[in-house]
């Protein structure tokens, strides 16, 4: 049985990654305005046409 023990604590760990990078985002995504991100994209979007 303890050979099973490091592969239980790598999905722990991963579980525990991915809720926190979903958190981070979905209070991210909450936080900056509407007006700023659309800006924001609108720039990155020119940038992509002028290169």
């Amino acid at each position: 049985m303890p050979h099973m023990s490091p592969m239980w604590w790598m999905m722990l760990y991963l579980t525990f990654i991915t809720c926190m990078i979903m958190l981070m985002s979905t209070i991210y995504f909450y936080f900056i305005p509407k007006g700023k991100k659309n800006k924001m994209e609108k720039v990155i979007n020119t940038n992509n046409w002028k290169w």
